[in-house]
């Protein structure tokens, strides 16, 4: 899947979240076993990415003011 997002000067914060598995409490079938994120430039370059989730990247994003709604009450961690 591509998503993409465009932020027009200054900065912004986004959440995104590769879900996986936990997409069948949503009536998702055919879902991605372990799914990887990468964020790139408009060049295509590879800014930065992940595959699984670190103890470490659940805290920071637990300090941050994202509505609790906007993470759809899902754990942080893989099933």
């Amino acid at each position: 899947m591509i998503g993409g997002v465009i932020v027009g000067g200054g900065s912004s914060q986004v959440l995104v979240r590769a879900i996986g598995p936990a997409l069948a409490d949503f009536g998702v079938s055919g879902s991605l076993e372990d799914p990887t994120l990468e964020l790139r430039d408009k060049d295509g370059v590879i800014i930065t990415q992940n595959d699984d989730w670190k103890d470490t990247q659940e805290s920071q994003i637990r300090r941050r003011v994202f509505p609790r709604r906007m993470i759809a009450n899902r754990p942080f961690s893989r099933p």
